[in-house]
């Protein structure tokens, strides 16, 4: 499957995610009135990504270990929460030929300050999904992986909902 498809795929599960989370609360699971809280916990999970990655911050730190899974699944929550701004932000609907169109970005385009400066500044622009994909493969998780990983935290959510998490 490629990326585009991939990209669709999350976006449509995330969408069955955000409704079943709000059931209850809303008529309206995608209203903007969401967006402080999903930024707030898009932050959250990017923090808690940063501190399963010493290595690209703590430069004081000369003993770290970094787990790959554990980073990776940290990382997959910073894109299910990055999804459901980006869901929220294109009320008119997504269109698989603009996601299309930005794919793929190139590697290697930014510095690792730049990266940051990217991931806290909200773009949520259809070029912002290559660029998320980019900065993930930067720090060494290939979409492949992230996608799959993506379907099982998917599927584990559904299960915390049954479960009354």
């Amino acid at each position: 499957m490629n990326r585009t498809k991939q990209v669709m795929e999350m976006i449509e599960l995330q969408k069955q995610l955000d409704i079943r989370v709000r059931a209850g609360i809303t008529s309206n699971p995608f209203d903007e009135s969401y967006m402080p809280k999903l930024v707030l916990a898009y932050l959250a999970e990017l923090g808690e990504f940063l501190n399963e990655r010493p290595d690209m911050f703590k430069y004081w730190k000369r003993n770290y270990v970094v787990n790959h899974n554990k980073a990776l699944e940290e990382w997959v929550d910073v894109w299910h929460f990055f999804l459901s701004m980006f869901i929220i932000s294109k009320p008119e609907g997504i269109s698989e030929e603009s996601i299309a169109k930005h794919m793929p970005y190139p590697r290697g385009f930014m510095a690792d300050a730049d990266m940051f400066l990217w991931l806290t500044d909200f773009n949520l622009s259809y070029a912002s999904i290559s660029t998320l994909i980019s900065i993930g493969e930067i720090l060494g998780y290939p979409f492949d992986e992230v996608y799959n990983m993506y379907l099982f935290k998917n599927g584990v959510n559904h299960q915390r909902q049954e479960e009354g998490y």
